[in-house]
């Protein structure tokens, strides 16, 4: 557009106008200025987001071996660590901005004036170690309640200030800021998990073993989960491609929504779980099948994996022919438990096998959690926003990537097997 002139109403909107529509008090200026990028917008936080990262990065280099307790200590201590002091240095601005959208700062003056000392004695925490499991839980419940402002605010569409940076940069509001908060969220939940779950994951001993290699031998077990993980890893991928022919409206893809992703999902629930469990009670010792089942986590878990996709596709043979689209939540929400269950999968072998096999179980059960955690979100506000749903499948197609391609490492169901958890110096 161009104007000669401007002119700045009651309310403090600016207004443009051309020669011949020129109101009575406008401003001369000659061109109005042309809107700023996107890019050039989030700039600040794309630089900040990189030196964190690779912050993360070298220090785990330093660190001497790959340790995600480690990454995601130093990941969450650097981020909150910046963020903070940047909302410090004019804090006065930051509570005006952020008392703007969050639920408890609307509330509580005092509240937003503490959120970025809260956030500098989080980031201490982490960068320390210190706080355990109460660290953990007190910083998920305060990522999650930023949370619910932030979407709030971004359903509205009304255009604020960020006061993610303070009031240092102009970022707005959008979702960016909310995958932010979402992020840091789902740290805190798997730093809660891996707490609660290493102790059972590292748990072993000799009697386990001994009854696990009734059924197979150690050959004959890494052999078959190289083939589970390709097969879980393969037909979740299988899954997704739908989700985005339904999503992009594929004429041809009905057929896949319909019909193929459902029996797929029930096809291979049942498999992991009814008829897994039959086979091996038929074909091999069934009072050691038994044992398994009841006594160790791991295939425990297996069993009820095989029920979650087992429910799924149940689910979406009945949403895609009678239209429920309530029912469109339990993928994802299968999924998400899913990649939690890999926090407190049991491993079986030598410490350093487990150490390894439990490294790689997070990281592709986080990715599980993340991409259905947006998928929720996606299917709850943001059906508009693609941003969500590109985020909802590159997680999940990277976590089921690692799920396919992932073969035991080398000491998997072997003895002897006396691991602990502080024997793995995690």
């Amino acid at each position: 557009m161009n104007a000669t002139f401007l002119k700045t109403d009651k309310d403090g909107l600016v207004h443009y106008y051309c020669d011949h529509h020129t109101p009575e008090g406008a401003t001369r200026i000659g061109e109005a200025p042309k809107p700023e990028s996107n890019l050039k917008k989030f700039l600040p936080l794309i630089v900040i987001f990189s030196s964190i990262l690779l912050f993360t990065f070298l220090t785990s280099i330093f660190h001497g071996s790959f340790d995600i307790t480690f990454s995601m200590r130093m990941m969450m201590g650097s981020f909150f660590a910046v963020f903070g002091l940047f909302k410090v240095f004019n804090l006065k601005a930051f509570a005006d901005a952020y008392s703007t959208y969050d639920i408890l700062a609307k509330r509580s003056r005092a509240y937003a004036f503490t959120y970025p000392f809260l956030e500098l004695l989080i980031a201490t925490l982490y960068l320390t170690n210190t706080g355990g499991l109460y660290r953990d839980i007190f910083t998920f419940i305060l990522m999650v309640v930023s949370t619910v402002g932030v979407i709030q605010k971004i359903r509205e569409k009304e255009v604020i200030p960020c006061a993610c940076l303070g009031m240092v940069f102009k970022i707005p509001m959008t979702w960016v800021t909310l995958i932010e908060d979402m992020l840091m969220a789902l740290e805190a939940f798997f730093m809660t998990v891996m707490t609660l779950g290493l102790p059972l994951a590292y748990a072993d001993n000799t009697t386990t073993l001994m009854q696990t290699l009734k059924i197979h031998t150690t050959a004959e077990w890494v052999q078959y989960s190289a083939l589970g993980h390709w097969i879980v890893g393969g037909f979740i991928a299988f899954v997704f491609l739908t989700s985005i022919l339904e999503r992009f409206k594929v004429r041809w893809g009905t057929v896949f929504v319909k019909y193929i992703s459902p029996l797929v999902l029930i096809t291979l629930g049942l498999s992991m779980s009814i008829v897994d469990v039959i086979y091996h009670a038929i074909y091999s010792d069934s009072s050691a099948v038994w044992y398994l089942l009841t006594h160790i986590s791991q295939f425990g878990q297996h069993f009820l994996i095989g029920v979650l996709l087992f429910t799924a596709g149940i689910s979406e043979w009945i949403r895609t022919r009678r239209n429920k689209q309530i029912l469109s939540f339990v993928v994802p929400a299968a999924i998400f438990l899913i990649g939690t269950v890999f926090f407190f999968h049991q491993q079986l072998g030598i410490v350093s096998s487990v150490a390894e096999s439990m490294n790689w179980h997070m990281f592709f059960g986080a990715m599980l959690v993340i991409g259905a955690t947006f998928r929720i979100l996606d299917i709850l506000f943001f059906e508009e926003q693609k941003w969500f749903f590109v985020i909802w499948i590159i997680a999940v197609l990277v976590g089921s990537g690692m799920m396919a391609t992932y073969h035991e490492p080398e000491g998997s169901y072997q003895l002897p097997v006396n691991a602990t958890i502080s024997e793995t110096n995690i």
